[in-house]
């Protein structure tokens, strides 16, 4: 899958949860407008912050979908999220460009990216953040209290790929975000 689809398999996600714009009600009032979820950057950037979420933790790892774009926040979210390495350092991070797939399949894995769009991975493997190579993965890893970041072979073992954490630090960010956006349930017909 792709944005939540991508990360809800591994120990957390870099999510855009937190904006406003995605909260329950807003998305509700807008359900008969045909907008999608996602956020664009309109002529001003709006306060909101990227948050770490818990997810299933079937696959160890910290991913970022959409690492290659800018949200309506006015971050770019690979920007983001080096920062928010730094803040988890016993956390390997697996970053998926907008276009790009990781695919896993048994022990190994793939990286697809839709021909013809851009990303991240200039041709010489350096990093582009104005999109202006082709659709990635990258890996993140905090060393010595300094980030390194390497661009993932396009396929391999996943036991290459993916690393457990060693250590793992809750964002309040996120519980923050849990209590703006109260879920509303019914029961079901």
């Amino acid at each position: 899958g792709g944005s939540a689809g991508a990360i809800c398999w591994f120990t957390a996600g870099h999510s855009d949860s937190a904006d406003p714009d995605t909260y329950y009600t807003a998305m509700m009032k807008d359900a008969d407008e045909s907008k999608d979820e996602s956020s664009v950057l309109g002529e001003t950037a709006k306060p909101w912050k990227y948050i770490r979420v818990p997810c299933l933790d079937i696959l160890p790892g910290f991913v970022l979908p959409h690492a290659d774009k800018v949200q309506s926040n006015g971050v770019l979210r690979m920007t983001d999220f080096n920062e928010m390495m730094l803040r988890h350092p016993g956390e390997r991070g697996i970053t998926i460009d907008h276009y790009t797939a990781l695919v896993v399949d048994g022990d190994g894995y793939r990286v697809v990216g839709l021909e013809g769009k851009g990303g991240s991975v200039l041709p010489d493997g350096g990093f582009s953040s104005e999109r202006e190579g082709r659709p990635g993965v990258w890996i993140k890893d905090v060393v010595d209290g300094e980030l390194r970041t390497t661009l993932a072979p396009w396929e391999g073992k996943l036991d290459e790929l993916l690393k457990k954490a060693t250590d793992i630090v809750e964002d309040e960010g996120c519980i923050a975000s849990m209590r703006d956006n109260p879920w509303e349930t019914k029961p079901l017909d």
